[in-house]
């Protein structure tokens, strides 16, 4: 019985930390003036496209914050599948209104 209750302890504890989700930080810049985001999500069958769609809106709001507009650069995402959880990233550049990169994005997937 002593067993059973440290399973049944251990168990839920674990389950406990597996459930926390992470607070968000905010966007890493690179040497090269980019900036990236990335986040992990749940497992079996979470959705990494939902992840990345958030993703896309803090970089917005980012950008926003600062007065300049987010420029996709790249993305990617995996859902979650087994024991693997869910991951999205998205790296993007801040550039003012009168940029020309806003009516060129570059875009690599």
């Amino acid at each position: 019985m002593k067993n059973l209750f440290s399973l049944a302890a251990l168990s839920l504890l674990l389950g406990a930390c597996a459930s926390t989700p992470e607070a968000p930080a905010g966007p890493t810049m690179t040497p090269d003036g980019k900036y990236f985001l990335s986040e992990e999500g749940g497992r079996f069958g979470a959705s990494g496209a939902k992840i990345k769609a958030s993703l896309y809106q803090r970089g917005n709001a980012f950008c926003e914050e600062r007065g300049e507009n987010a420029v996709p650069l790249q993305d990617d995402y995996r859902d979650g599948e087994g024991f693997k959880r869910a991951y999205a990233e998205f790296s993007f550049r801040c550039v003012p209104d009168d940029s020309h990169d806003l009516m060129r994005p570059v875009y690599r997937p």
